[in-house]
Formats: structure tokens, C-alpha cells, sequence
């Protein structure tokens, strides 16, 4: 980030920060609500500008560089460390909370390269969201990792492109992501190794 960024940046936290304190959770009169109302909205505008900075400054070769993930986990502890190590591994990872959400995800957001599945999960298990995935049209399958505590043998593993048990090291998620990564298209090979690389 240059200086002329930067610059612009912190104005806009400090002007964040400052609608924000001026917000009251307490308005109680019509008049007041509509006070309310008009201070989020600039909150909101301020949070938009600064979603735009970011937006520009990011490269897209970067972007396109990263493997990128889906982390299926309804254990929000354990979703949050597979998340953060590997995005600190260089990763593109998003996440959702259960199958239902995972579906919902492919739906709206850019197909990611690998979903890691929870298979025990409420709502809508990690077999039965790979079933509907399966017949989602995203130009290429997926590739699905299983990521269970059941052994394999416990399961019907058909549908999937890799199984890891949990617990798990890092290093062996990550290998285990490589893995699949490699079958999804040999002229992607140095995007992958880029992405790997650190």
C-alpha cells in the first residue's frame, strides 16, 4: 500500500470509527430512529468506500495465483483453525457452517477448487450436501476431501476425491489438498505451485 493509500485509508477508519460512536442504541422516538437510520447509512457508505480501496488494490494475479477453498465444518473451533492455517499456508479458503450452507455457498459465490466435508453434521450431513453438490453445474467438478473422525471403512467414500481423519496435522491437510489439486487441470501447474509455495 502507498502512501497516498494509506492516507486515504486511515481518513476513512477514522471517519468509520467516528459515525460509529455516534450511533445510539437506545432511539426511542420516530424522529430519533430515523437519526438512526441516517447514521448507519453513512456508516454503510463508509464501509462501501472502503471495500473499493480494497477491491482496487487487490491483484488479480494474486487472486487467481491461490488454490482456492471451501471449509465445511459445523464446529466453529475447529472451523476457524482449519481456516486460519490455511490461509496463512497462502490459501483462498471461505467457509461454511453446514451442508446446507456449503450448497448455498456454490450457488451464489466463485466454485472453489476443493471442498474439505464435515461428515457429522445437523441439518444437512456432509454425504447428503455432496450428493446435491455433485449435481450442481460449476463447469468441472469439484474436488471433495471427506475430513471425518469415522474410518474409512465406516463409510461409503464413492463420491469422494480424498478422506483425511480427523485429528489431522496441518501439513498432512495440506498434502492431502495437493493431492487433488494436481488431477484438476496440468496448465493450472504453476498457479498451484505458486500457491503452495510458501
Amino acid at each position: 500500500m502507498d502512501n497516498i493509500s494509506e492516507h486515504r485509508y486511515r481518513n476513512r477508519l477514522n471517519q468509520l470509527m467516528l459515525q460509529a460512536m455516534t450511533l445510539d442504541c437506545n432511539a426511542e422516538s420516530d424522529v430519533d430512529r430515523l437519526r438512526q437510520l441516517e447514521r448507519l447509512e453513512a456508516v454503510s457508505l463508509t464501509v462501501q468506500q472502503l471495500t473499493e480501496d480494497f477491491k482496487v488494490q487487490l491483484d488479480p494475479d494474486w487472486l487467481e495465483s491461490r488454490v482456492r477453498i471451501l471449509v465445511v465444518e459445523d464446529d466453529a473451533c475447529q472451523r476457524n483453525a482449519v481456516v486460519a492455517g490455511l490461509r496463512t499456508a497462502g490459501l483462498f479458503v471461505a467457509e461454511a457452517t453446514d451442508g446446507a450452507d456449503a450448497v448455498n455457498y456454490l450457488h451464489r459465490a466463485m466454485s472453489p477448487d476443493v471442498i474439505l466435508m464435515d461428515i457429522e453434521m445437523p441439518f444437512c450431513d456432509g454425504i447428503e450436501a455432496t450428493t446435491l453438490i455433485n449435481h450442481i453445474p460449476m463447469g468441472g467438478r469439484v474436488k471433495m476431501i471427506a475430513v471425518t473422525a469415522k474410518k474409512p471403512e465406516e463409510l461409503n467414500l464413492s463420491s469422494f476425491d480424498g478422506y483425511i481423519q480427523k485429528p489431522f496435522q496441518l501439513s498432512q491437510l495440506i498434502g492431502k489438498i495437493r493431492e487433488v489439486v494436481e488431477d484438476i487441470d496440468e496448465s493450472a501447474d504453476e498457479l498451484e505451485k505458486r500457491a503452495f509455495a510458501k
